[in-house]
């Protein structure tokens, strides 16, 4: 069990450390971890990104950021790497050019856990709007209040208002008959554990399982 995990993380900022979670989680749960020297060894890069929620972002800037990024922490001694942010998969083929190392595709891995029926997506608009994943619906109304849950998470507000949000957003979507809710941004990821009847798909989470089935090969 020699492998190193890259992971380039910071986008948001607030989003790394539950990522790193994650995987500590996957590892206890898929072979018992308990030790300290049992976890996997893993290289962080927490890059901050030119990436803004309430005024236009800079393509050319945040595909720089992400780029450069990438270079700087696949130069180092990892031996795959994982990016635990859906924006960056819009740049997906040009990581996997400058990349030294493999890239796992968060987008890929989340659609394969998709069940049959109507899909909708919770995540930013600039990841709505690419169709980097497919939905079946997603009405305005809610993605401009997807849009203020991300913008409160990062803005530290209390987790008893955010979760009432959360749980408003959920009670629209059963009114559509909807099966599959995506979570397609990071920062959305902390309510990806709580109980609900929908079949909620948080690509962070499926990301860091698969992250763990990888280093245990």
């Amino acid at each position: 069990m020699g492998k190193v995990i890259g992971i380039v993380g910071g986008m948001g900022p607030r989003s790394t450390a539950p990522f790193i979670e994650k995987i500590l989680d996957e590892c206890q749960r898929q072979y018992g971890a308990k030790y300290d020297d049992e976890y996997p060894e893993m290289v962080i890069y927490s890059l901050p990104t030119p990436f803004y929620m309430d005024k236009p972002v800079d393509d050319e800037a945040l595909r720089g950021s992400i780029i450069e990024g990438v270079k700087k922490l696949t130069g180092t001694f990892i031996d795959f790497l994982v990016i635990p942010c859906n924006i960056a998969h819009l740049y997906f083929d040009e990581i996997s050019q400058v990349s030294e190392v493999p890239v796992f595709n968060m987008i890929e891995i989340t659609r394969k856990h998709l069940v049959p029926g109507k899909t909708t997506l919770f995540a930013t608009e600039m990841i709505a709007r690419s169709r980097i994943y497919s939905y079946d619906i997603l009405l305005e109304d809610w993605q401009r209040r997807i849009g203020q849950l991300i913008a409160d998470i990062k803005g530290g507000k209390k987790e008893c208002v955010l979760k009432n949000q959360w749980q408003s957003l959920l009670n629209e979507v059963k009114k559509e008959d909807v099966k599959n809710i995506i979570i397609g941004c990071t920062d959305l990821s902390i309510f990806g554990d709580l109980e609900s009847d929908l079949v909620i798909l948080d690509s962070s989470k499926i990301l860091a399982k698969e992250t763990v089935k990888e280093w245990l090969k």
